[in-house]
């Protein structure tokens, strides 16, 4: 008894280990969904690009095309009935989830083409285009777009296993603290705009109230330029008039004598730096 109890038991495991391997897939699918891989509405012979190959080129493009974003529910109950499975070892609830399953991608569907209604992806698809198109007829825009949230949050809240007061409570506490973190958020934007307008206001009036100081160039002297001193002349003594002055002899005149003259080299070193002196001086 107690081995056909295991043996039953791997038995729920191993089908709820397959419906999450399904939603895996699917949702890789989804997630590499290119517009030129091939599918029903597009026949191309080129490369695929999707990462599941053929089988995920077809799935993500039959899906968007039939059901816009809500597409992204149909893995999503791949994943929870096989968590479910796991755990209760029961398939009693998968057929009551599949309803919920489907009406809630129907007025998803419905109202994610109202918001973007030429968008492939984020739109509703061919289910939700046609089915908006003729609400529109009776309860109009605005009608149909405020029936389709509240059936659309309803089903979903019963997807996901809640009562729809459990969710909208759920949901109104999200909404609450989402507002009251916003608003949080603006008064500190309105309050840091009001200390820096109040921080530049009293610069401006410090700039105000300044008195302007002038600078004012100071002349560069110029140099002057050193006038050249002017020689004193050399008083030479002269020859006063009551000494007695005798002319040299008249051989002074003559040749000299033809002869060898020796000249130390020192003594014209000893000349040449006197000349230079007198010269340096004047």
């Amino acid at each position: 008894m107690d081995k056909k109890r295991g043996e039953r038991k791997i038995g729920w495991i191993i089908g709820g280990l397959v419906f999450i391997a399904c939603g895996f897939l699917i949702f890789l699918s989804l997630v590499s969904y290119s517009p030129d891989d091939p599918s029903i509405n597009n026949a191309t012979g080129r490369e695929i690009h999707n990462w599941i190959g053929k089988f995920g080129a077809y799935t993500s493009g039959l899906l968007f095309s039939l059901t816009g974003i809500c597409s992204f529910l149909i893995p999503l109950f791949f994943f929870l009935q096989g968590i479910r499975i796991i755990r209760e070892l029961s398939f009693n609830e998968i057929p009551l989830t599949i309803l919920w399953l489907i009406l809630s991608v129907t007025f998803g569907s419905i109202f994610f083409n109202l918001i973007f209604p030429d968008a492939k992806v984020l739109g509703g698809g061919v289910l939700g285009g046609f089915l908006s198109y003729h609400l529109k007829e009776y309860f109009g825009k605005f009608g149909t777009g405020f029936l389709s949230v509240v059936f659309f949050f309803t089903f979903l809240f019963l997807f996901f296993g809640l009562s729809p007061y459990e969710g909208l409570s759920w949901t109104g506490e999200k909404v609450g603290d989402g507002v009251i973190f916003l608003r949080d958020k603006i008064n500190l934007w309105r309050e840091r705009r009001r200390k820096r307008r109040e921080r530049l206001e009293e610069l401006r009036r410090k700039e105000e109230s300044s008195i302007p100081i002038m600078v004012t160039k100071t002349p560069t002297p110029t140099p002057k330029t050193p006038t050249p001193k002017t020689p004193v002349p050399i008083q030479l003594p002269l020859i006063k008039n009551d000494e007695k002055f005798e002319l040299p002899p008249l051989d002074f005149l003559d040749q000299p004598t033809p002869g060898r003259t020796y000249i130390d080299e020192s003594d014209i070193k000893e000349a040449i730096f006197q000349l230079e002196n007198k010269l340096r001086d004047f």
